[in-house]
């Protein structure tokens, strides 16, 4: 199916078992719905917009649309830190490892 705005409908057809002809079906009450296949993008730089971050302090990632921010999260999320430090090149975050905030179009950790 192509993208767009649809309308759902739930129809149930019984079998006729000798009762009134006007209830052998029953039309539920349309709700709207919208097929969307195209993934959210990056939208500009990520915050805060500077060459050095403090520790703890929160990186967020703006993205062109609303995100899906139910729980438990439908994205997958890595952070790799580039460290200065002898014998210690980078590390590795997943998402489990750190506090992630998702809301509207915005993910933050």
């Amino acid at each position: 199916m192509p993208e767009g705005a649809y309308e759902i409908v739930v129809k149930s057809i019984c079998g006729d078992i000798g009762g009134p002809s006007g209830f052998l079906s029953f039309w539920e009450t349309p709700i709207e719905g919208v097929l969307d296949w195209t993934r959210p993008e990056q939208y500009g730089n990520p915050l805060p917009l500077r060459n050095d971050v403090i520790v703890g302090e929160e990186i967020v990632v703006v993205f062109s649309e609303p995100l899906d921010c139910s729980f438990p999260f439908s994205f997958e999320m890595q952070v790799t830190i580039f460290m200065n430090v002898p014998n210690l090149d980078s590390i590795e975050l997943e998402k489990d490892n750190q506090k992630v905030i998702c809301e509207g179009r915005k993910i933050g950790f």
